[in-house]
């Protein structure tokens, strides 16, 4: 990572903290959406970087906030009419493949109880210089769109915290996010499931495992979540959007 990143690192919390409160960021962002707390346009405006919207079979834009238009100096419109042209002229070639690469294996394994963080260089126009961002994106709650939001690497902590003071606050979220996030994605099905007041013997015939399988990953479950009653399963679910 370059040295700039590194020099922020060392003057702010550590990479951990702040990377894990921009995946957090955007879980509560959706959690909102899906709440109809607002809508994407709403927020998008308000937020201080870049948010976009894409289809996620192939990709293609279908929102982009005021703040990413205004610095790219275009309409949603222009930017699918370029299309490829598009791309390739805002990302720095030595880290689009890499990204790129990560993201579409992150998307088929099509888990929308996840994040994906990465690292990637752009620029706004042909006349600046590449940037450092970082890019969280996840698939939203119904799955047929992925939502990202970027943010340079200089203003991250602070965007950070204007998601998380300034969306509605969540203490759960922030106290067991790292702990929910241990999970596997079968530990993920099998916790939505055991909320959703299904027998270990329903979840195996469900899931096509065997009953002593599923008592295994809930025992697992249980120890990473810490979990001691079924109230729990059920406020683990709820908060996580499973």
């Amino acid at each position: 990572m370059c040295l700039k990143f590194r020099d922020f690192m060392k003057r702010h919390r550590t990479e951990k903290e702040i990377l894990t409160d921009s995946q957090l960021s955007l879980f509560k962002l959706e959690k909102g959406l899906q709440q109809q707390k607002y809508s994407i346009k709403e927020v998008g405006e308000l937020l201080p970087g870049m948010l976009h919207l894409n289809r996620s079979d192939d990709l293609v834009l279908s929102y982009f906030n005021s703040w990413a238009l205004n610095r790219f100096e275009k309409t949603v419109d222009e930017i699918l009419e370029l299309g490829l042209e598009f791309m390739v002229s805002i990302f720095e070639p030595g880290t689009a493949f890499l990204f790129s690469k990560s993201l579409v294996q992150f998307l088929n394994e099509n888990d929308g109880s996840s994040s994906h963080g990465f690292f990637q260089k752009l620029r706004f126009n042909t006349k600046r210089e590449y940037e450092w961002m970082y890019t969280t994106s996840k698939l939203f709650f119904d799955r047929n769109f992925v939502f990202s939001y970027s943010t340079p690497i200089s203003d991250l902590e602070t965007n950070n915290r204007f998601l998380l003071q300034n969306l509605e606050d969540n203490l759960f979220l922030r106290k067991n996010f790292l702990k929910f996030q241990s999970l596997t994605k079968r530990e993920k099905e099998i916790l939505k499931l055991v909320a959703s007041s299904l027998t270990s013997r329903q979840i195996a015939e469900q899931l096509y495992l065997s009953k002593a399988t599923v008592s295994t990953h809930r025992k697992h479950i249980t120890q990473k979540l810490e979990l001691t009653n079924i109230n729990d399963w059920i406020r683990y679910s709820n908060a996580f959007n499973l």
